[in-house]
């Protein structure tokens, strides 16, 4: 119980959403003290979310009403099988740029893919092509997110999440819980109670408006990014 513990300690990082971590992280804790004793790496963990995505992708097109309920479960699934691939890598240190480039790839793939079946039911069932454009923001959306989290831990020294910015702690906890793991759940049910573009159009707000704000946090708060600065600071040592 004791590893258990400093295993939960250590995944949890400050930008975790509210469900990773007080759901998924202290699973994904208890499910890597298990693995680490067997073969399996971090890299077949993540594989097996990405086919995850299909099945469920699969189930949402050609399923009925009752597999397609049953989507909910496995898409819980393949986001605890997120955490569990890198608390293994860093368990069994088996941490590699291949095992991070894979986990990013197969995560942002399975991502649209689970985002343009929706947007093809939507079309089928509704009629309404709007789907599309809300699922193209959407995905959109969340590779800006994604790449401008990667791309700030390789510019801004001593890289801090955005949102340790914020001081208003509720506010905080409400930002973590609409964001991340709580995209695809929020896709499922809308595809299990057929309002898709609502939930398509909810995640796509959402999901630009976080990398829009990150960005504009990081351009006042970081040495790095703050070009005005640098701009005076160059003129007046010359």
């Amino acid at each position: 119980m004791e590893k258990i513990r400093k295993q939960l300690k250590r995944s949890i990082k400050p930008y975790d959403t509210v469900i990773a971590r007080y759901v998924l992280r202290p699973l994904s804790a208890v499910i890597v003290q298990y693995l680490s004793k067997t073969f399996v790496t971090p890299n077949e963990i993540t594989v097996s979310k990405f086919l995850l995505e299909i099945c469920v992708a699969f189930f949402w097109i050609w399923g009925n009403f009752y597999q397609i309920l049953c989507t909910l479960p496995l898409v819980f699934l393949a986001l605890l099988f997120d955490c569990v691939d890198g608390d293994l890598a860093r368990v069994k240190n088996m941490e590699t740029p291949m095992g991070a480039w894979l986990d990013l790839i197969l995560d942002r793939t399975g991502d649209g893919i689970l985002f343009l079946s929706a947007a093809l039911i939507s079309c089928v069932k509704n009629v309404a092509y709007t789907s599309w454009i809300l699922a193209y923001v959407a995905v959109f959306g969340i590779l800006m997110d994604a790449l401008t989290t990667e791309k700030q831990h390789t510019l801004v020294k001593d890289f801090k999440p955005a949102i340790t910015c914020i001081t208003n702690s509720f506010f905080r906890e409400v930002i973590l819980l609409f964001s991340g793991d709580f995209f695809l759940i929020a896709l499922t049910i809308g595809v299990i109670i057929n309002k898709i573009d609502l939930a398509l159009g909810f995640i796509a707000l959402l999901s630009n408006g976080y990398w829009t704000t990150r960005i504009i946090v990081y351009w006042k708060n970081s040495g790095i990014l703050d070009f005005d600065h640098k701009q005076n600071a160059e003129h007046e040592g010359g």
